[in-house]
C-alpha cells in the first residue's frame, strides 16, 4: 500500500470500524471472547501458553493482511468507478 492508503486504512480500521459494528453483539462477544480465554490460559502450561500467545499473533497477523486485502479491492474498486 502507499502511505497514503496506509494511513486512510489505519484511520478506519482504529476509528471507524467499530462505529459501524453493532455495540451490543461487540461488547457481548469481546466479554465472552475474553472470559473464554482467561479460562483457557489458566489450564495452560507456561510452554503451552507461549505456543498459544504466537498462535494467537500469528492468526492476528494473517486477519490484519485479510483486512489490508480487502481495503485495496475496495479502493481498486472505487477508482474504477470514479475515474473511468
Amino acid at each position: 500500500m502507499t502511505d497514503i492508503q496506509q494511513h486512510i486504512f489505519d484511520y478506519i480500521t482504529e476509528e471507524y470500524v467499530r462505529q459501524l459494528l453493532p455495540p451490543k453483539y461487540f461488547w457481548h462477544y469481546t466479554r465472552v471472547l475474553d472470559q473464554r480465554e482467561d479460562a483457557l490460559l489458566e489450564t495452560l502450561t507456561d510452554q503451552q501458553r507461549d505456543l498459544f500467545e504466537a498462535y494467537q499473533m500469528a492468526q492476528f497477523d494473517r486477519d490484519n493482511l485479510e483486512r489490508q486485502a480487502l481495503f485495496r479491492a475496495t479502493w481498486a474498486m472505487a477508482h474504477e468507478l470514479l475515474c473511468p
